[in-house]
């Protein structure tokens, strides 16, 4: 019947556009090769983690990703320890007030926790090198804290 085959052709439409969109992500941001794309910021996480929508090309669709901030470690927000806690806190504020015009992404890899690693960029500053420069993070590199 007609109807039916209406209702599987959409689904089979969102399922291609889902496929798209994933291929345009994985595809072009391989371990290798680091890309950039224009993002804004949907929710601060934490001081070395957020949540954007990036406009993927040359499809021009938008994704939401969760993105840990490559080669720095914040303080963090969320712990028992209140002193570390006012610091974590402080980074975020800080992160946030970074990032509030609009920032550009360039993702290099999918790390642990199925997070995208990647520089943070508003205008032509560095957000991760900030964040280490002010105090608010330190250097990291992946291994144990």
């Amino acid at each position: 019947n007609c109807k039916d085959r209406n209702v599987s052709s959409k689904k089979q439409g969102g399922g291609v556009k889902k496929i798209v969109m994933l291929l345009a992500l994985i595809g072009c941001c391989s371990a290798n090769a680091e890309n950039c794309f224009d993002a804004e910021i949907m929710k601060i996480v934490d001081g070395d983690t957020l949540d954007a929508r990036v406009r993927l090309e040359p499809f021009s669709l938008l994704k939401e990703i969760r993105i840990r901030l490559s080669d720095i470690d914040a303080y963090e927000s969320r712990t028992r320890d209140l002193a570390v806690k006012e610091k974590g806190l402080r980074a975020k504020s800080r992160l946030a007030e970074l990032t509030k015009d609009g920032v550009r992404v360039c993702l290099s890899e999918k790390g642990k926790f199925g997070r995208w690693l990647g520089v943070i960029w508003a205008g032509d500053m560095n957000v991760n090198e900030q964040l280490v420069l002010e105090g608010h993070a330190v250097r990291y590199d992946g291994g144990k804290r």
